[in-house]
Parts: structure tokens; C-alpha cells; sequence
């Protein structure tokens, strides 16, 4: 595996990124064993890379979002050339205003409970379009959460020993239930809080890390850029050495097998 990590004292973030992907341009072009034309083709790519990265599920951007962002699907290889950072700085603005957003969005959609007793269907795969309106994303969200907390729904019932004798004594089956789909719905949404927690706090030089691997990955898929902090991380992880600093505390969103971008 090859990665790289530098640091700039520079106040101006602009100014530290623009630097960086000359550093990164450079000991590519120079250092790297696979020599890449950095053309259109290259271009496509690293786009297509960096927009699934951000965004795999379809859950932030919209249609008219990606259109934007599509021209300049064959001018990144001109960028990264003159460290131009103009698609970078227009996806990470409509990123944050569309993450902004979406609490908006899952708010409404635990507003209420949700129905069991409509059949629907939901296709959970990165192959699916971009939506173009908030009625279609919001209604994307509300089927993705209805599944997930079906699923913590049927969790809770089947560890539940009690809940075969209620039902025994002529409960009622929907009431005898009604506090564990509370519980499940309030879990769903703590869990929405904190991705939306998660990803409003992560900096611009994270979202920017982002950016620069969909770049160097063309080259290789081992090849990989860390910034500071994750260098620091994978020093540490590699050493062994974590003297002094105690357990590290992990968010929630580290335990999640399923990523929600």
C-alpha cells in the first residue's frame, strides 16, 4: 500500500489544498510504478469514484445536483493538473446544504408511525437513480427507516420471552406491541441523529481526503492519501503503541455495517 500526508501552516484552507494536490500530483507523476494518463477517461472515472463515495445510497443528492456536478466530469484531470479546486469546493458546499437538509427530512419521517400493513418495496443498492424531488427523496428515506426499524421491530419481539404469554391471554396483538414499536422507531431515529451528528461534524480537510483518494485511486486501488489525522491513526493502529491515550471512543456510526451516505 502506498499513501502520503503532508501538513501546511498555511491559515487559508484553500491554500493548503491547492498545495497538497500539487505535493499529491507530484509524487504521483514522479514516484508512482503505474504510469497514468491523466486525460477524460481518467476524469470519468475519478468522478463517478468520488460521487459514489459521498453519496452510494442516493440519499442526499438530487437529479439536478448531479447534473451540475456532470460538467465538469471531464475537466477534473485539468484540475488536478492546476490544482484548481472548483469541483471540489461546489460538491462539498451542496453536500453540507444537502446533509443539512435531510434532518429535515428524517424528522418528518419519524413524525409519525410507520404502517406495517401497507406492503411495499425498496431497493437498497448503489445502482439506483438520483431522485429529482424532496417528495421522492423524503419518501426514499421514510421506506429505508420503515425497513430498518421493521427489522429492530422483529428483533425486539423474537427476544422477547414474555410477549408469547401476553398473546396467549387474548391480547391484543397490535397493542401488545404498540411499546415495542415505539422503542424501535425511537432507536431508528437516535440512530439518524447520530449519522447526522457524524457527518456534520467531520471537517472540510475529511470531505477533502475523500476527494483526493478518488483521484489516486485510478491509479491503483491500494494507493490511498491520509490526512494528518488519519496518518496519525494508522501509525498507531500499525504500531501497536497505545500508551497513554486509553481506549480510543468510537462514535456509533463505526458500528454500523451498512453505510448511510
Amino acid at each position: 500500500m502506498a499513501s502520503c500526508s503532508f501538513t501546511s501552516n498555511s491559515s487559508k484552507e484553500s491554500d493548503k489544498d491547492q498545495l497538497l494536490l500539487q505535493l499529491v500530483s507530484y509524487i504521483l507523476n514522479e514516484g508512482h510504478y503505474v504510469e497514468k494518463d491523466l486525460d477524460d477517461n481518467f476524469s470519468s472515472k475519478a468522478f463517478h469514484t468520488y460521487i459514489d463515495m459521498i453519496d452510494p445510497y442516493k440519499r442526499y443528492f438530487y437529479k439536478s445536483d448531479i447534473e451540475r456536478f456532470k460538467e465538469f466530469e471531464y475537466l477534473i484531470d485539468d484540475q488536478f493538473k492546476s490544482s484548481d479546486l472548483t469541483f471540489f469546493d461546489l460538491t462539498h458546499e451542496t453536500l453540507l446544504k444537502r446533509i443539512k437538509e435531510s434532518k429535515e427530512i428524517y424528522t418528518s419521517v419519524f413524525s409519525s408511525p410507520f404502517n406495517y400493513k401497507v406492503d411495499e418495496f425498496l431497493t437498497v443498492s448503489t445502482d439506483e437513480d438520483f431522485v429529482s424531488t424532496k417528495s421522492e427523496l423524503t419518501d426514499r428515506w421514510r421506506k429505508t427507516f420503515k425497513y430498518y426499524t421493521l427489522n429492530n421491530l422483529n428483533d425486539l419481539l423474537s427476544e422477547n420471552d414474555s410477549l408469547k404469554s401476553l398473546l396467549k391471554n387474548n391480547k391484543d396483538f397490535d397493542l401488545t406491541i404498540e411499546p415495542f414499536k415505539l422503542k424501535s422507531r425511537n432507536s431508528s431515529l437516535e440512530f439518524c441523529n447520530d449519522v447526522y451528528q457524524y457527518y456534520s461534524d467531520r471537517s472540510r480537510q475529511e470531505w477533502f481526503s475523500i476527494y483526493v483518494n478518488s483521484l489516486v485511486y485510478q491509479f491503483d486501488p491500494h494507493t490511498s492519501y491520509f490526512n494528518p489525522d488519519d496518518k496519525e491513526d494508522f501509525d498507531v493502529d500499525m504500531s501497536g503503541n497505545y500508551a497513554g491515550i486509553g481506549a480510543r471512543l468510537q462514535q456509533k456510526i463505526d458500528k454500523i455495517s451498512q453505510p448511510l451516505f
